[in-house]
């Protein structure tokens, strides 16, 4: 999310997504007793998850996108179902309390960037990260290949209008799968470059109330030189994602 006054450093991590697909139901206006509002989407991408046999399985993404901004609340206002849609944010998880009063996470696109595009346009499912593994899992297998699980920890550091340092954190789930996987050797504190896919995977729950979890699904790793972050026990295990 892009903020007023937020300082420069190439030292920054990096917290960025780009999602261009179809709204995949009409948008829900929130308006605030400051005046200010925001807009919840649903944006729908599809692409292909190359195979084994050198072929490829189709993999539709449901995404859960928060528009603010002026400007970009007005355009995000006029879609509706159907509607082919751009999207740029970065990646953020909050915590509310439903109906049952019970607290739910939730992770989602937070957005001051979108607009419509025209039919036809190519679906883009692109995230990028640059930050610190705090987990690191055990190589396993999965299917007829290997995995390996990490998380990743991206820190905003911004100016507010008020003058005041302000810091945030964003914990990422990152899945390198078995192209990727056995290549990789990283550990917690390492400080790396991801780019990949956000996928929605569900772990469990009942029926009427499933657990999801939003991760990265890895194309490329890169280790860098740069290390702070202290160590820390490995993620759980959780069902393959492949």
């Amino acid at each position: 999310m892009l903020r007023a006054g937020k300082e420069s450093s190439e030292m920054n991590d990096v917290n960025r997504v780009v999602l261009q697909g179809v709204v995949v139901a009409q948008p829900h206006v929130r308006e605030f007793e400051s005046g200010s509002r925001l807009v919840n989407l649903r944006l729908r991408t599809v692409g292909v998850r190359p195979a084994a046999d050198g072929g490829g399985r189709e993999r539709t993404t449901r995404h859960n996108v928060t528009v603010r901004g002026a400007r970009a609340v007005a355009d995000a206002e006029g879609f509706f179902e159907g509607v082919p849609a751009y999207v740029e944010g970065d990646i953020g998880t909050r915590e509310y309390i439903d109906r049952e009063g019970d607290s739910v996470s939730i992770t989602e696109v937070r957005s001051a960037v979108v607009r419509s595009v025209a039919h036809g346009r190519p679906d883009v499912n692109c995230a990028v990260l640059l930050g610190h593994i705090t987990e690191v899992s055990d190589l396993r297998q999965a299917g007829n290949g290997q995995i390996l699980e990490f998380r990743l920890r991206t820190t905003d550091v911004w100016t507010g209008r008020d003058g005041g340092r302000n810091t945030t954190h964003e914990d990422h789930y990152v899945v390198a799968g078995d192209d990727l996987a056995p290549k990789l050797r990283l550990h917690p504190g390492q400080r790396v470059l991801v780019s990949g896919e956000l996928h929605v995977r569900r772990l469990g729950g009942e029926e009427e109330r499933p657990v999801w979890r939003t991760e990265i699904r890895a194309r490329e790793v890169t280790p860098t030189a740069h290390r702070t972050t202290p160590h820390q026990e490995p993620i759980e295990d959780g069902e393959p994602p492949f």
